[in-house]
């Protein structure tokens, strides 16, 4: 089936400065894979961030790769391990991107998101 990244975007946005009382940082991040129903030629990835760098400020933000078939999608397609694995691991760069130019633009030192397999993670989430 050819595949294709078609776009990105950031839906949902927080950025607060703050003096923290801890030392401690923290990363969070989420995905899933959405559907739209009108469009089977379509799905997206949908990444939920959330990190606190302390002393510097807490990230919040919604993050979506629009991804386009050249044929409708199979509930065997859905249920494959593109949309779990590979979908977000060729999105991830570009959330990665993003963050650290928002970061860099904000004034901060550009925040450099760590790299992730996603096999493992898929793997890991099955258990």
């Amino acid at each position: 089936m050819d595949i294709r990244l078609s776009s990105t975007e950031v839906i949902k946005i927080e950025m607060v400065a703050h003096e923290a009382n801890e030392d401690v940082s923290s990363f969070d991040l989420n995905y899933r894979a959405a559907y739209p129903p009108s469009q089977p030629t379509t799905f997206c990835i949908v990444f939920s961030l959330h990190t606190l760098q302390p002393d510097r400020y807490d990230l919040r933000l919604e993050f979506v790769a629009w991804f386009k078939t050249a044929e409708p999608m199979t509930e065997t397609f859905r249920a494959s391990n593109f949309t779990d694995i590979n979908a977000p691991a060729i999105a991830f760069p570009y959330l990665r991107s993003y963050v650290s130019n928002l970061t860099m633009l904000s004034g901060y030192e550009p925040l450099m998101l760590p790299t992730l397999n996603f096999a493992k993670l898929h793997q890991e989430n099955k258990t």
